[in-house]
């Protein structure tokens, strides 16, 4: 009884909280979320995430542990932006002294990143209007499937088996241009960069970031990753999650994950697979702690 109790409650609580964001977003007003500690940023009621954020606890563990590992000085990489949620806090932690690059290929996306990154009076972020492959040059489709939202999209045809997704199923899509990382820290910047954290939650296509970014992620031996990995999103992509494991690990990043229960960072490969985000370092003891995050 204590269980369908709970549950009721928790149905009502978020049916509620949709209707007071529905009422946010006709009105247009910002929500301040406090996402970390005591870091509160601003987004306008506009998507997927903002949504999110203001009816569940959206990625909280996450960004609390983001929030830990970042210092004044650091140089960030945000590979799918969205609509700045990452980038806005990592601002808050690196300034002063550091930057972060956010990386937001879409044109719909990247209108709202930048109207959050005004609210928020950002001091330290660049944004990169393109998406992130294993190529430099050309266009790809970036695209969402029908009843999914503006946090799904993907790029059309960015695998090498061509399997990326449907365009006659997406019900948005839209060109966009393609680079590397390294393309665009060592040719676009053409000059070497310490990076010392890098976020990628691009569906499914970060095995293609990560392809693209060999010379970066091997002159960065500090640096610490947080990417999105789950079965499907690699299926969508025509890999399985161990080959962008091998891929990591073949450049020396030992790959971990959070044991919510215990706390304990875990490197199996069964939890692995189903942890949906995860953390790799060449160094395990540049993993923020944890200290039981809610």
């Amino acid at each position: 009884m204590k269980r369908v109790l709970r549950s009721l409650a928790i149905r009502c609580y978020v049916t509620t909280r949709r209707w007071l964001y529905r009422l946010r977003r006709s009105a247009g007003r910002p929500v301040s979320f406090r996402v970390a500690g005591e870091i509160t940023i601003k987004l306008f009621p506009e998507g997927q995430i903002a949504e999110l954020l203001y009816t569940s606890r959206f990625e909280r563990r996450d960004l609390e542990l983001v929030s830990r590992f970042l210092r004044n000085g650091m140089n960030v990489v945000d590979v799918g932006a969205n609509i700045g949620l990452y980038t806005i806090l990592a601002d808050k932690r690196v300034a002063p002294g550091g930057t972060v690059w956010a990386f937001e290929p879409s044109g719909e996306s990247s209108e709202r990143l930048h109207r959050n990154l005004r609210l928020n009076a950002v001091s330290t972020v660049h944004t990169i209007s393109s998406a992130l492959s294993d190529r430099h040059g050309g266009q790809l489709e970036l695209a969402r499937n029908s009843g999914r939202g503006d946090g799904e999209r993907f790029l059309v045809d960015g695998g090498a088996s061509g399997t990326a997704g449907s365009a006659d199923r997406a019900r948005e899509a839209e060109l966009v241009p393609v680079t590397t990382l390294d393309h665009y820290f060592f040719e676009t910047l053409e000059k070497p960069l310490r990076i010392d954290f890098m976020k990628i939650d691009i569906e499914g296509g970060e095995l293609l970031v990560f392809q693209g970014a060999r010379r970066l992620l091997n002159a960065n031996h500090g640096l610490v990753i947080m990417f999105e990995s789950t079965p499907a999103n690699a299926e969508r992509y025509g890999y399985l999650q161990e080959d962008l494991f091998e891929l990591l690990r073949g450049m020396g990043y030992g790959l971990f994950c959070r044991d919510r229960q215990t706390g304990e960072w875990r490197s199996d490969e069964a939890w692995l697979k189903q942890a949906g985000n995860i953390w790799a370092a060449r160094d395990r003891t540049l993993l923020p702690r944890w200290n039981k995050v809610g």
